[in-house]
């Protein structure tokens, strides 16, 4: 399709001890997916899949 992804910056939305990494990924410049998690890896994972469940429903597309 050709559309970028895009990811913000992590944030850290817990404390030095427990954090908790914000990232969002963008489509096109909108924003489809948000995710919260211990780690940078997991919480872009996170975004990424909320994404591509929310595009696969909009599309009619059965998610793997």
């Amino acid at each position: 399709m050709g559309y970028p992804i895009e990811y913000s910056d992590a944030t850290n939305m817990g404390s030095s001890v427990h954090p908790q990494w914000l990232i969002i990924v963008y489509v096109n410049h909108i924003e489809h997916g948000r995710g919260i998690a211990s780690t940078v890896d997991s919480a872009k994972d996170m975004a990424a899949d909320q994404a591509y469940e929310y595009l696969c429903q909009r599309h009619g597309l059965t998610p793997f």
